[in-house]
């Protein structure tokens, strides 16, 4: 599998991941000790904070989420056991019920432990303009 395959393995698993709001689920493509920024979380250590500081405050909030995967761009390590990765996203959020465009950019580490594409470091940011502080649960 070259390093283009393993990414976009990753992104489409860990996207399915959120839209289902999965969070135990998600957890199988991260290592224990990633660290991260997310989108709402200004710093993340560890795999539980980033489940409670950024997934659990922001995926019951959006809808319709998926990473851009034709312009996802990886280069691997010489020896191919770790990889960086960098790719748009693209969501739906909601504020005062009514949905808005919430897209952004994420980074990712990825290494092979045991045969498995894990994530040691994200980094997710907003697209410059998006609204952060307005962001609401989505309409039922």
């Amino acid at each position: 599998m070259t390093a283009a395959q393993a990414l976009h393995a990753w992104l489409m698993g860990f996207a399915a991941c959120v839209r289902r709001r999965d969070f135990q689920g998600a957890q199988a493509f991260f290592g224990r000790r990633v660290v991260g920024f997310g989108s709402y979380a200004p710093r993340c250590v560890g795999l539980p904070a980033l489940v409670q500081q950024q997934w659990k405050r922001i995926w019951p909030n959006i809808t319709r989420f998926d990473f851009d995967y034709r312009r996802a761009l990886g280069v691997a390590s010489r020896d191919g056991r770790m990889i960086c990765g960098m790719v748009p996203w693209r969501s739906t959020g909601y504020r005062r019920g009514k949905a808005f465009r919430r897209d952004g950019r994420m980074t990712v580490l990825l290494v092979q432990r045991r045969g498995r594409w894990l994530a040691l470091h994200t980094h997710y940011s907003l697209n410059p303009g998006t609204p952060q502080t307005e962001l609401r649960r989505r309409a039922r």
